[in-house]
């Protein structure tokens, strides 16, 4: 079969296919005609859709009966009014491949015998999945392993990314998804072997590492991994990577809502947690003794951005300084104990260069990310606001054809868990900028449902959250509510969609008040954390002054006079306004919070490259400071940073809490976090995937 259309025979009066159809269900759905793609966001009947992805599934297996397909579209509803629709569904389909066709006459792709179809793709037509399907049974009917491993090597060519990817709840995707994959992952195990066994580390290493992107739970291939490192001569990623550890005599408190009183002790084995109780290490294992100190879940902030660096406008910072301070920034979240990262807007180009650095061997946290980040033509974000300093920028939606090619720019990456929507009319009550358009944001959410991407939603006003509702807003990434309360409307809404609430208290107000109280820069606790040069520049008053000058520039209505919008800063009390904002802000998080709306920690470093002091990593520590001191209960501050924002992220298998199977990521502090806000500055260690270090050795580690 080869993955090829058969030879069908059509009935009277039917031709053959002109062109060759081809079909790709694995990784992003896909279709050519005859070398021509065809567009299937431009396809508005869904179902239609669907069949066609079955039909292509259960191509060369015969006809499938109308019964079966109605059944499939429409489960356990009404048979006499589901067949009408079926009816519509297969005349969209003929439409969609042969736009001319008549009515009554019999289409060249969609076949019919009786009451039932199949598709035909015609001469040099194929099925992706059929085609690696066939691949991996030649491989096995190989004679000997060299034959073999060609037919295997072209299956994984061929294999672009899991079964229907964007189908991710629907039942029989899934079974299929699960299939697929497995036989994947059961090539992928034959190569690593095979490549081993010939010593060939490099080769083995590749297959080894795309098994993991996949799967990392299974052992097994670790330990051949580590093999094929060794065989490499690569000694010193063995043993970072076979890094096995033991934190005993620590006072536990999990990220779940439990603190223990007697002492546990966390055995950590190739990155993960395996027991934690109390045990016993042997005695030629690692051991880290905490002595009683705390040891809970690595934080996690929620909303940062990565490739922004506090300051640089003013410094004017060169591309390998930025890179430098870049990557000095992901080492300091490790040295404040944050373990995971949400960027909530980064370049695709950022996002791969940040993935490489880590992936060699470079300190910093685990990186997620919201992609793409969607705003209109002249609003928020366009017409360089942002600046060159940023790094690599991303364009404005004014159609369909920009949502979904922005979409595209990020496919690959499994470090995407939603994405970012801008509704900013305006700092402070002025209206500015427009919204993304009604349409533009019915775009959006269809095509995130697609893609099983929730909607992260920037919105500070009334306006803009009952838009981000309407969208059925997943978070919103900002705690809003700068003026004005929440309303009872708002949070019934919020709890019936079960939106998520990030903080950001720090950076957004509380970081905009060091203006006035310079003293907060000379904190010890920043010194290690923060380059001297960041620091000079958060002490200019020069800076502070440019800075402003900017911020009531870009804010200001375009018929104010400019001489005005220049004295705005000495007519307003800047420092008033900050504090009111942020005591408004503190009110309705703790409202929030109290009616059951999740809070997720994040602190909006450093969001813009004008921002003096948004310093990444020490803001987190503020951050949770902020939420003690409003009056959050301290267990429930902890799981703001830790479970909460794990399960917005739909990560709760790997981080968030201290548990068995879950990342070896967790803090060590000397003071207790349930009884001293400023518990999280007595930082020991942070341990992430079960490698310890002090601050200071996070600081000064080699980068690569």
């Amino acid at each position: 079969m080869n993955g090829r259309a058969n030879d069908l025979l059509p009935e009277p009066g039917a031709g053959e296919p002109v062109h060759p159809l081809q079909i790709s269900l694995l990784g992003r759905f896909c279709m050519t005609l005859g070398g021509q793609d065809l567009r299937p966001e431009a396809f508005n009947n869904t179902k239609a859709l669907m069949m066609i992805k079955y039909l292509a599934l259960n191509h060369g297996k015969g006809f499938k009966p109308r019964d079966e397909l109605i059944e499939l579209l429409w489960p356990e509803q009404d048979f006499n009014k589901t067949r009408k629709r079926f009816n519509v569904v297969a005349s969209a389909i003929r439409k969609f491949f042969e736009p001319g066709i008549r009515r009554g006459e019999p289409s060249r792709y969609l076949k019919k015998q009786g009451n039932s179809f199949c598709l035909s793709l015609g001469l040099g037509g194929s099925v992706d999945v059929l085609v690696f399907q066939d691949a991996v049974h030649e491989g096995g009917a190989a004679k000997d392993m060299e034959d073999a491993v060609r037919h295997y090597e072209t299956a994984l060519t061929v294999y672009k990314g899991p079964f229907l990817a964007e189908d991710a709840y629907t039942q029989w995707c899934i079974e299929e998804r699960e299939k697929w994959q497995s036989i994947y992952l059961s090539v992928l195990w034959k190569l690593i072997c095979h490549f081993l066994k010939k010593s060939d580390p490099e080769k083995g290493i590749y297959y080894a590492q795309k098994y993991l992107e996949t799967d990392d739970s299974v052992e097994t291939v670790y330990q051949k991994l580590m093999q094929l490192y060794a065989a490499a001569g690569n000694r010193s990623i063995v043993k970072k990577t076979t890094n096995t550890l033991w934190v005993t005599n620590a006072r536990l408190i999990d990220g779940l809502g439990n603190a223990y009183k007697d002492l546990k002790s966390i055995y950590i084995h190739e990155g993960r947690i395996r027991q934690i109780g109390n045990l016993t290490p042997p005695d030629h294992e690692k051991v880290l003794d905490v002595k009683g100190a705390t040891v809970m879940p690595g934080l996690i902030d929620a909303h940062v951005h990565l490739q922004s660096v506090p300051g640089s406008v003013f410094r004017k910072d060169d591309e390998s300084r930025l890179q430098k301070y870049r990557y000095h920034q992901l080492r300091s979240y490790l040295a404040c104990g944050v373990t995971t990262v949400l960027d909530n807007a980064i370049a695709r180009p950022m996002l791969h260069e940040f993935t490489q650095y880590l992936d060699s061997g470079g300190a910093g946290p685990r990186i997620f990310a919201l992609a793409p980040a969607f705003y209109p033509p002249n609003g928020y974000l366009d017409n360089g606001m942002l600046t060159a300093y940023w790094g690599p920028h991303w364009r404005p939606a004014k159609d369909r054809s920009d949502v979904v090619e922005l979409f595209r720019e990020y496919e690959g990456t499994d470090r995407v868990i939603g994405v970012k929507v801008m509704l900013e009319t305006g700092f402070g009550k002025a209206n500015i900028w427009p919204l993304l358009s009604k349409e533009i944001r019915d775009i959006i959410v269809d095509e995130s449902q697609k893609r099983n991407l929730p909607l992260y939603v920037h919105a500070y006003k009334k306006k803009e959250q009952k838009t981000g509702l309407d969208m059925g807003v997943h978070c919103f990434v900002h705690s809003g509510f700068m003026f004005k309360q929440p309303t009872d409307r708002v949070v019934r809404r919020m709890k019936e969609l079960g939106t998520y609430v990030t903080t950001t208290l720090s950076c957004t107000f509380d970081q905009m008040l060091v203006q006035f109280q310079r003293e907060r820069l000379d904190n010890p606790y920043l010194n290690l954390r923060v380059p001297r040069e960041l620091l000079e520049t958060a002490r200019d008053d020069r800076v502070w002054e440019d800075y402003y000058d900017r911020f009531f520039k870009l804010s200001s209505p375009k018929w104010l006079p400019s001489f005005f919008i220049r004295a705005l800063p000495k007519l307003i009390n800047i420092e008033k306004s900050i504090k009111a904002c942020l005591e408004s802000a503190s009110r309705a998080i703790l409202t929030l919070h109290e009616a059951g709306i999740p809070i997720v920690a994040g602190t909006d470093a450093s969001s813009w490259p004008v921002f003096p002091n948004f310093f990444h990593g020490t803001s987190m520590i503020r951050e949770m400071e902020l939420l003690y001191n409003i009056g959050i209960p301290p267990m429930d501050v902890i799981a703001s940073a830790t479970r909460v924002p794990a399960e917005m992220m739909g990560k709760t298998d790997r981080i968030g809490a201290l548990e068995k199977g879950k990342y070896g990521d967790m803090i060590v502090v000397e003071k207790d976090p349930l009884k001293d806000p400023s518990a999280l500055e007595s930082l020991l260690w942070t341990i992430k995937g079960g490698e310890a270090r002090t601050p200071e050795e996070w600081m000064t580690c080699d980068p690569t």
